[in-house]
């Protein structure tokens, strides 16, 4: 068996890149990129609904790009310095894309988050109303992104509870393969009761609760996407304990927190509060995420960004003083982009950069 891994491991790059990718055809498919002519999806092109669905989202790709992902590259290349860490994502919903822009360069990504993986469409055997019935529901799957920058979690219940875009999988596919990124495999993970990770192929799994997506960029650079359909409430962490067992085990991490419902401002999610207090070498958020008290001064340098505005009217019972006046007497950076619950507005696009002290 080892021979026959290494034998695979060792062919040239060319051949490996010539093997078929039935995933990857499948990502830009829902992403309405064009099919290489030797795809296993080549004949979407002659399908009216899939040439219309590649209209509307390379349109809408466009605009995104020019309003928000481009200053957000830009951005992130001159405040954040690139590292090797994994990206932990908690509260993420299917939102691949923000991370991968911020940190383009970590080996894998961890998100969490309570929509289901659910399932991927077979694309070989749909035509007409069918198929165009679910790139449909792709479009209504993203519309949130396109719009407001993150997914409102009753909007995605609603969205992924239907017939077509059934769970997170398809959109995470539509991200990567939108980010450049060739999907190498999907395989099933489960979390053990140890905390330790198991993969079976995806075409044997049933409903499984983790994810993961083997991605490669145009240099060969490889890295993974791990997503998981979990509740890390403590009341969660205490029925499935093994779920914060993984958590714990991805020490010195990368965190990343966005229109987060301010969930680790209460005590209901202390465990993972503490987590990423514990475990990360690096945070980045938006106030949504980590209480601007939580970060000690004398563990973490801190740097804001933005403006700050007080949180919307669905979080009234949300003040932060302390930040308020550190924003009036800190001058931050602008940032160039709308991200978060202050979408669309001029003001109150706000971020912190936490870096933790040798």
């Amino acid at each position: 068996m080892l021979a026959i891994l290494l034998a695979g491991a060792l062919l040239p790059a060319a051949a490996r890149a010539a093997e078929p990718k039935p995933y990857d055809d499948l990502a830009r498919a829902l992403a309405g990129m064009p099919q290489k002519e030797d795809g296993s999806l080549a004949a979407l092109a002659k399908e009216a609904a899939w040439v219309e669905h590649a209209k509307v989202l390379s349109a809408d790709w466009t605009k995104l790009e020019k309003a928000r992902l481009a200053p957000m590259r830009s951005w992130a290349a001159a405040e954040i310095p690139a590292s090797t860490r994994t990206l932990f994502y908690p509260f993420s919903g299917p939102d691949f894309l923000t991370a991968q822009v911020f940190f383009p360069k970590a080996p894998s990504y961890v998100l969490f988050a309570l929509e289901p993986v659910g399932t991927l469409p077979d694309l070989k055997t749909s035509s007409g109303t069918a198929l165009s019935g679910y790139l449909e529901s792709v479009q209504e799957s993203l519309a949130d992104l396109f719009k407001r920058s993150y997914f409102r979690t009753r909007r995605m219940r609603t969205e992924l509870g239907k017939e077509g875009t059934n769970g997170v999988l398809p959109v995470l596919l539509v991200f990567a393969a939108r980010a450049g990124l060739s999907i190498e495999d999907v395989k099933a993970v489960e979390i053990e009761k140890d905390g330790a990770l198991s993969e079976s192929a995806w075409e044997k799994a049933k409903s499984p609760r983790g994810v993961k997506v083997s991605l490669r960029d145009a240099g060969g650079r490889e890295t993974s996407l791990y997503y998981f359909s979990a509740d890390i409430s403590d009341a969660g962490l205490k029925r499935h304990a093994k779920i914060l067992a993984y958590i714990r085990s991805l020490t010195h991490v990368d965190t990343y927190l966005k229109s987060a419902s301010y969930l680790l401002h209460t005590d209901d999610f202390s465990k993972v509060r503490d987590a990423v207090l514990a475990d990360s070498d690096r945070v980045l958020q938006d106030d949504s995420g980590l209480a601007y008290r939580a970060f000690d001064r004398a563990r973490w340098d801190v740097r804001l960004y933005g403006t700050y505005e007080r949180p919307i009217e669905e979080f009234p019972s949300i003040l932060e003083p302390d930040l308020e006046e550190a924003y009036l007497t800190a001058k931050p950076k602008p940032v160039p982009f709308s991200l978060g619950y202050h979408w669309g507005k001029k003001r109150g696009t706000n971020l912190l950069f936490a870096v933790r002290k040798p």
